[in-house]
């Protein structure tokens, strides 16, 4: 009875045991499997792992890259800035320049319209001296103009410096005198004499060919080229023929003699 005792309560513990071990078989089991499954998973996370530790380091690459753009477009900030501020006391320069300008064309401003008063007041005044000085009763032309338009214009054609022409077998010589600079609009009445070295005789001067810029001086006559001394180097007043040496007028003579005219001319220029 003990023994049959003992051998069923080992047949419990045996029973017990390979339940255990049963059990434990399932753990196992289970235990793999949730390894299995772990591992997966480690797997598929080292996979995302990987993958986002090479699109982290793409991102290091492209914040690097970034970074040197940053510091590209810093230092091209720093140097556009130093220009604004160039270009800022520039403008800042130009415009007290320009201040300095307007400041000095208005003062010229004001001396010019102060001129302009002082040059009306002072043409008034000419031309009422003018018309006190000049008067044309009757013009070349017959047709009279206002006063205001009367100006006097003086010359001289030069000495040494006036072209002459004609030969002393023509008898005459004659010049012309321009008038352009005096600006008349019709034939002034002009006066001439001609001035120069030697001796006259018997010479006709005339005014011919006039226009409004030039007319022509026109010489003929006998022209002293000696005079026949007295006793004692005096010279005769040569009232007779024969006391002096003469010829008729030429170029030849005027020119050596430096003949010029002087000459005035008063008309309208408007």
């Amino acid at each position: 009875a003990g023994l049959k005792e003992t051998l069923s309560t080992l047949v419990s513990k045996v029973a017990a045991l390979d339940q255990a071990n049963t059990n434990q078989g399932c753990k196992i089991v289970s235990l793999e499997q949730t390894r299995t499954t772990l591992s997966s998973q480690i797997s598929t996370q080292s996979s995302k792992i990987a993958a986002q530790s090479s699109k982290i380091a793409v991102m290091e690459r492209t914040d690097t890259a970034q970074n040197g753009r940053i510091a590209t477009l810093e230092s091209t900030k720093a140097t556009l800035t130093s220009k604004i501020t160039a270009l800022e006391t520039a403008k800042t320069s130009l415009t007290n320049k320009i201040n300095t300008l307007e400041t000095a064309k208005s003062s010229l401003t004001k001396k010019i319209a102060a001129l302009e008063r002082t040059r009306t007041s002072q043409r008034s005044k000419i031309t009422a001296l003018e018309r006190k000085a000049t008067k044309i009763v009757q013009g070349p032309t017959g047709s009279l103009r206002s006063a205001a338009c009367l100006v006097t214009c003086v010359g001289n054609t030069g000495k040494g410096n006036t072209t002459w022409t004609g030969s002393s077998s023509s008898g005459y010589t004659y010049t012309w005198v321009s008038m352009s600079g005096c600006g008349f609009v019709s034939i002034p009445i002009i006066s001439a004499t001609v001035e120069g070295d030697g001796y006259t005789y018997l010479m006709l001067m005339s005014v011919m060919y006039a226009s409004n810029t030039q007319f022509a001086v026109w010489m003929e006559g006998w022209v002293f080229t000696s005079r026949i001394p007295t006793g004692g180097g005096q010279e005769p007043d040569c009232d007779t023929p024969g006391c002096a040496q003469s010829t008729k007028p030429g170029a030849t003579i005027a020119t050596s003699d430096q003949w010029n005219v002087h000459w005035y001319a008063t008309g309208y220029v408007c």
